[in-house]
């Protein structure tokens, strides 16, 4: 019986992190265009213990809400990339410039 959940919510966002509950792979976005409240369009927080791979964005039009920071528009961590996923401009969240929205 499987009891592990998965949980969304801000508040329970760090329960079962790095724990390799869960292996996230042949995940496609596609067609979604938007605009994100702050500087995050994409935020991929995967385990250390099982990282993601296989993922690809496609035909993404999101204008991020704030325009300060353009490194974090897209974080990701523990994610396999390759050259045709859409991910180029991924950067991990221990960046240099991660205090301009937390700080």
């Amino acid at each position: 019986m499987l009891t592990d959940s998965l949980t969304y919510l801000l508040d329970k966002q760090h329960e079962g992190k790095d724990t390799g509950r869960f292996r996230w792979h042949d995940i496609h976005f596609s067609n979604i265009t938007g605009t994100s409240k702050n500087n995050r369009i994409v935020w991929l927080d995967c385990s250390k213990a099982q990282p993601c791979w296989d993922l690809s964005f496609s035909d993404i039009s999101i204008k991020p809400g704030k325009e300060d920071d353009e490194e974090i528009n897209y974080v990701c961590n523990n994610v396999v990339m390759g050259g045709d996923d859409g991910l180029n401009g991924c950067h991990p969240s221990n960046s240099t410039h991660e205090s301009t929205i937390f700080g």
